[in-house]
C-alpha cells in the first residue's frame, strides 16, 4: 500500500508518471520479505491467497475445521445439569461467562450471561463455574 501511495503522490505533486511495473515489483518484494520473516507459511483467506499467488508469494489457505459429532446427555432423574463457559478475547482481554441449567427432560430452566471486563481466560472459566454454582 505504501508503494501505491508513494506512486500516487509522485504523480499528483511532482508530476512524475506512475510506473505500474516498478510499483508492482516493489509490492512483490515487500510481500516476499514479509513472508520470509513470518514463521512458516502464513495462513490466509482463499481470496487473498489467490492474489498473493499471482504476485508470486507463497501462502496457504487454512484447512476447514474438522466437524466432530457431539451429544449432550441429560442429567439423571430429579437432577439439574449446569453447563457453563467463560472466555476472554486475548489473554488478558475482554471476557464474559455464560451458564445454562437444564432438568432431566432437557428443558432449559435457567440461563445467565455476563461481561467481566478485561481478565484472563482462566479467570473467566473460574467465574463461570462460580456464577453457575451460586445460581446468579
Amino acid at each position: 500500500m505504501a508503494e501505491i501511495w508513494k506512486g500516487r503522490n509522485k504523480r499528483l505533486f511532482e508530476e512524475i508518471r506512475f510506473d505500474a511495473y516498478s510499483c508492482s515489483y516493489k509490492v512483490r518484494w515487500w510481500l516476499r520479505a514479509a513472508g520470509k520473516l513470518s514463521k512458516g507459511t502464513p495462513r490466509i483467506h482463499s481470496t487473498d491467497g489467490a492474489i498473493l499467488r499471482k504476485l508470486g508469494v507463497n501462502a496457504r489457505v487454512p484447512a476447514a475445521p474438522r466437524i466432530r459429532p457431539c451429544k449432550w446427555i441429560p442429567p439423571d432423574f430429579g437432577f439439574i445439569k449446569l453447563n457453563c463457559d467463560g472466555a476472554a478475547k486475548g489473554n488478558p482481554g475482554p471476557a464474559g461467562v455464560g451458564v445454562v441449567y437444564r432438568d432431566d427432560h432437557s428443558n432449559v430452566i435457567g440461563a445467565l450471561s455476563m461481561g467481566m471486563g478485561a481478565t484472563t481466560s482462566f479467570c473467566a472459566e473460574c467465574e463461570a463455574i462460580m456464577q453457575g454454582l451460586n445460581g446468579h
